[in-house]
């Protein structure tokens, strides 16, 4: 089994805030990554939503089925060292990082 070891960035949506304020918001983000060469963990553990930005936004290595539909489809079009488009899924908006792939 493929496993991929990622780190992302949570942005949720709020009920009461327009949802393209917050997808404008997360790709913000990822053009500070990207373009600006920022630190993802860094960025991660001051913005995400998550819990796991205490840690980088690191997730660990995740296989097959480990995260929802969306994500895991995002995941693992992603190179090694290659940082997603912003994603939709039902916890928010994400910006994924791909750390690398092992064979478990």
């Amino acid at each position: 089994v493929e496993q991929t070891h990622v780190s992302h960035i949570l942005i949720k949506i709020d009920q009461y805030e327009d949802e393209n304020i917050v997808l404008s918001r997360a790709q913000e983000i990822r053009d500070r990554l990207v373009l600006g060469g920022e630190d993802f963990a860094t960025l991660a553990k001051n913005l995400s939503a998550d819990i796991s930005a205490a840690n980088g936004g690191d997730l660990g290595w995740l296989g097959p089925g480990e995260t929802v539909p969306e994500f895991e489809l995002a995941m693992n079009a992603l190179n090694d060292r290659e940082i997603s488009d912003v994603i939709r899924t039902q916890f928010g908006f994400h910006i994924i990082f791909v750390h690398g792939r092992r064979d478990a």
